[in-house]
C-alpha cells in the first residue's frame, strides 16, 4: 500500500537529492527523522509474531485531543511557514514551487480541516459518530480513534511512517492527500476516493477495524503459521510468521513485509538490498515516542458501551461498559478472587479514584460504580463464558451501574472517565479508559391555565370562595407542600402582577397576602374530571385546582378589581412556571352606619371606686358588625371608643386598656330590631339590629368631686373609614 505512495509522492514530487538514496535502497520509504534516544532500542527486541498487542493497538483512551496536539507541538516546535531554509542550492519555497508546491506551508501542529458529520461511525466497523465542523489535526485523530477503537498512538506512528508528517517542518499538499498511504497499492497510483487528510485517517482506522472483523478474507491470520515476504522482490524470498495476535496481522495485512536481519541490525538506518522497513519502523518509532507495543500482566481492551445516560435531576439511569482481557492473567471479580491474588474492580478515572456527582451509590467514596462483573461473554461478546465472575484472556466483562444525579444537579452535559483497575495492587493501571456523557436534562416546570370559577361578587367585609385550575404542562411533577422529597420545591399559588404582591382580597392568604392557596384542592387526570390516584402530587399532563376565599376589606370602594395569580415552585430561583390568570373581583359598595338607640342612667362613681354603664346603637348601615369575638379573619371589629376628640384618653378610663380610650370590643347583647329579643349570634350585628356596649367607669382616688362629661362612638377598628357615626355621652357625678 505504501510502496506507490513512495514513487509517486516524496521521491517523486518532494526533496529529491535528500530522499532518492534512501528510497532506492529502501524501496518502502519507512524512513522518518530519525529520533534521538538515551537508551537506544535494539532491533533484537522486534518479534515478527507479536509487533504490537491487542490491548496497546485498540486502546483509543491512550491520548485525548489536548495530549495530541501536545505531543504535535513537542515533535515539531518550529514550522517553516513560508520556506525560507535553504534548501537544494535555493530556498524550499523556491524548490516547492518549481515543484508545483508553493508556500505557505502548513505542519500537522498546526493543520486545520473541515470534515463532514460521520453518524454512529457510518458503518458498522466504527461505532460512534464525528461531529463535523473545522477541527485541528489533532483533534480529528482523536476523534476517529474514539469512533473507531484505534489508539491514536498508532494513527500517529502511521502518519509518521507513510509521510513523516508528524516531523516534517514544511510539507506539501500531497503529502496531507494520501497522509496515511491508505488507498495507494504498490503496483498502482493512489485511488482519488481517497485523498484528503480525514478521508485517509479515517479510511485506515476503518481499515484495521475490517481486518478485525473479517479475519478470514485476509492472507496475514492471527493464530496460525502466515508465509509473509522480506521484500516486494519476491527473489529476496519469505519466511514463516506465527502471527500471534490480530493488531499484528493487521499491520502485515496494511505493509505486507517483514524486515530482516539486516534491517533490523541497522535499527536507524538501511540494511540491503532486500531490507524493507515499514513494519520495523511502526515498532521502533511506537516504542520510541510511547513506550512498549506489548501489553502488561493486566491489560483491559475498551469493546463498547451503552447509549449515554440521560436523566433529571434526583433521577436514575442504567449504564454498561464493557472491555476485553487482553493481557496475560486473568481477571476476577471480589467473589471469585483466589487467595493471594487482587480482584478486578471498575473505578472512576481522569483523575484516578475521583469522586463523581453522579456516585451516591458507588461507595463512600462515589467512585466504585460496581466490583462485580455483571456478564462475562467470550471474545466473540455474545456468548456467555462458563464462569461468570472470572475473565479469561480474550473474553469480555460488562461492568454494570447506575447513574444518580442529585436533585441539586443543574443541567448540562457531563463527560465521566472510568477505567477497571487491579484493586489494591501498585500496578493497578490497566488502561482502557473510556468515558460516557451522561446528559442532566433541564427539568421544566411550566403550568397552562385551565379553567377557573365564576367572577366572585361581594359586599365589604364579605368572602367569597374561588378557585383556578392549572395543567403541569412540563416534564416534571409537582409537589404539594409537605409532601415534597428534600431538595425539591413545592408548588403554591401566588399573586402576581407583580409577584408576591400584597393583596387588598388577601386577609387569609397569610402574613404577606399573597399565597391564596399553598395546598392541592384536587388532582385530576389530564381529561379534567377523573380524580388521579395520588392527591398531593401533579404529574406532566395532571390538573390540579387551588381553592381560595376573597375577602372584602371593610373600607374597600365599590368597584371591579382584577386580580392576578400564578403557581410557582416555592423558595426556588426557578420559581417562575407561567401561567398567569386573573379573576375579576365585584366589590357592592355598602355603608357602615350606628345611631344611638339608649344608655344607662348617669352613674354615680365615689372616688377610688368604679360604676357600670352601657350604651346601645343600631345598625343603620347595609354591613354587618363584628366584635373582637366573632371577626372573622381579615375583617376588622367594631369597638366602641372614646370620641370627642376620637380616642381621646378618660380620666374614667383606668380599666379600658393602655389608650384609656377602648371602654369595650365585646358586644354585651345583641337584640333584635325590638331591643328585646336578643339574636341568635352575640358577636354579630345586622343591619337594623341593636348592639349594647357594656363597660365600668373608674374614677381615681385623687380626681376631683364633680360632673364628667364623657363622649363615645362605635368605630371600624383599624380602617380608613373608622367613622361609623353615633357619638353619644354620659355625664358620671364623680363623689
Amino acid at each position: 500500500m505504501i510502496m506507490a505512495l513512495i514513487q509517486s509522492t516524496l521521491f517523486k514530487y518532494k526533496k529529491f537529492v535528500v530522499w532518492a538514496v534512501l528510497l532506492l535502497v529502501t524501496l518502502l520509504g519507512c524512513v522518518a527523522s530519525i529520533p534521538s534516544r538515551v537508551d537506544a532500542l535494539s532491533g533484537s527486541q522486534f518479534q515478527a509474531g507479536r509487533i504490537i498487542d491487542d490491548g496497546v493497538f485498540y486502546n483509543s483512551s491512550a491520548m485525548t485531543a489536548g495530549q495530541i496536539q501536545t505531543f504535535l507541538n513537542s515533535k515539531l516546535p518550529t514550522c517553516d511557514t513560508n520556506g525560507t531554509q535553504p534548501y537544494a542550492g535555493t530556498t524550499r519555497a523556491s524548490y516547492g514551487t518549481s515543484r508545483g508546491y508553493p508556500p505557505p506551508y502548513t505542519c500537522l501542529k498546526d493543520y486545520k480541516q473541515a470534515i463532514p458529520t460521520v453518524v454512529n461511525g457510518g458503518s458498522d466497523l466504527c461505532k460512534q459518530s464525528i461531529v463535523g465542523g473545522t477541527k485541528s489535526a489533532a483533534q480529528i485523530i482523536a476523534d476517529v480513534s474514539r469512533a473507531c477503537g484505534i489508539n491514536p498512538q498508532v494513527l500517529l506512528v502511521l502518519l509518521q511512517k507513510e509521510q513523516s508528517l508528524v516531523t516534517d517542518d514544511w510539507p506539501w499538499s500531497i503529502q496531507y492527500r494520501s497522509a496515511t498511504g491508505y488507498g495507494c497499492p504498490d503496483t498502482a497510483p493512489c485511488d482519488s476516493e481517497f485523498y484528503g487528510f480525514f478521508n485517509q485517517v479515517y479510511q485506515a482506522a476503518k481499515a484495521y477495524r475490517r481486518y478485525e472483523a473479517n479475519p478470514t478474507q485476509y492472507n496475514y491470520r492471527s493464530g496460525r503459521n502466515n508465509t509473509i515476504l522480506w521484500h516486494p522482490n519476491a527473489s529476496c524470498g519469505s519466511s514463516t510468521v506465527f502471527i500471534q495476535n490480530q493488531a499484528t496481522a493487521s499491520l502485515y495485512i496494511y505493509t505486507p513485509y517483514r524486515p530482516n536481519a539486516a534491517a533490523l541490525n541497522n535499527l536507524y538506518g538501511t540494511g540491503d538490498a532486500c531490507s524493507s522497513y515499514g513494519n520495523r519502523n511502526f515498532w521502533r518509532m511506537f516504542n520510541d515516542w510511547f513506550g512498549s507495543t506489548l501489553s502488561s500482566a493486566y491489560e483491559a481492551q475498551f469493546v463498547r458501551q451503552s447509549a449515554y445516560p440521560s436523566m433529571f435531576p434526583g433521577d436514575s439511569s442504567n449504564a454498561y461498559i464493557d472491555y476485553k482481557n487482553v493481557g496475560l492473567n486473568t481477571w476476577y471479580d471480589k467473589t471469585s478472587v483466589p487467595v493471594g491474588q487482587q480482584p478486578i474492580s471498575f473505578a472512576t478515572s481522569s483523575p484516578i479514584n475521583r469522586a463523581s456527582d453522579f456516585g451516591t451509590d458507588w461507595g463512600s467514596g462515589k467512585n466504585r460504580p460496581t466490583t462485580l462483573f455483571n456478564k462475562v461473554f467470550e471474545a466473540d461478546g455474545t456468548t456467555l463464558a462458563a464462569n461468570q465472575h472470572r475473565a479469561l484472556p480474550g473474553q469480555i466483562v460488562r461492568f454494570a451501574f447506575t447513574f444518580k444525579a442529585p436533585a441539586n444537579l443543574a443541567s448540562g452535559q457531563y463527560t465521566e472517565w472510568f477505567q477497571p483497575i487491579v484493586e489494591g495492587s501498585s500496578n493497578w493501571n490497566m488502561g482502557g479508559k473510556a468515558w460516557l456523557r451522561a446528559t442532566v436534562a433541564k427539568p421544566t416546570f411550566s403550568a397552562a391555565f385551565h379553567s377557573q370559577s365564576i367572577y366572585p361578587t361581594l359586599k365589604q367585609n364579605g368572602n367569597h370562595d374561588a378557585y383556578i385550575q392549572y395543567r403541569n404542562s412540563g416534564n416534571q411533577p409537582w409537589y404539594e407542600a409537605g409532601s415534597n422529597p428534600a431538595g425539591v420545591a413545592p408548588v403554591v399559588l401566588a399573586t402576581t402582577e407583580n409577584i408576591n404582591r400584597a393583596s387588598q382580597f388577601g386577609a387569609t392568604w397569610g402574613n404577606g397576602k399573597n399565597r391564596p392557596a399553598i395546598r392541592f384542592a384536587k388532582v385530576f387526570e389530564s381529561n379534567g374530571a377523573t380524580l388521579a390516584s395520588n392527591q398531593n402530587v401533579v404529574q406532566p399532563g395532571q390538573i390540579v385546582r387551588f381553592e381560595f376565599s376573597f375577602t372584602a376589606p371593610s373600607d374597600i370602594s365599590g368597584a371591579i378589581y382584577r386580580e392576578w395569580f400564578q403557581p410557582i415552585r416555592e423558595g426556588s430561583s426557578n420559581w417562575n412556571m407561567g401561567g398567569k390568570a386573573w379573576l375579576q373581583a365585584k366589590v357592592i359598595a355598602t355603608t357602615h352606619s350606628a345611631t344611638f338607640h339608649k344608655q344607662c342612667a348617669f352613674p354615680v362613681v365615689n372616688r377610688g371606686s368604679t360604676a357600670s354603664c352601657f350604651l346601645e346603637y343600631k345598625n343603620t348601615g347595609s354591613s354587618n358588625w363584628f366584635d373582637m369575638i366573632g371577626a372573622p379573619s381579615g375583617i376588622k371589629p367594631t369597638n366602641l371608643a372614646t370620641t370627642n376628640s376620637i380616642n381621646r384618653a378618660s380620666q374614667l378610663g383606668g380599666l379600658w386598656g393602655n389608650g384609656k380610650n377602648r371602654p369595650s370590643g365585646v358586644f354585651a347583647r345583641v337584640f333584635e330590631a325590638d331591643g328585646i329579643t336578643l339574636t341568635a349570634d352575640q358577636h354579630l350585628v345586622r343591619p337594623g339590629q341593636i348592639a349594647r356596649f357594656e363597660f365600668n367607669f373608674s374614677a381615681p382616688a385623687n380626681l376631683s368631686p364633680g360632673k364628667y362629661r364623657e363622649w363615645f362612638q362605635p368605630i371600624l377598628e383599624g380602617t380608613r373609614n373608622w367613622n361609623i357615626g353615633g357619638t353619644a355621652w354620659i355625664e358620671p357625678t364623680v363623689q
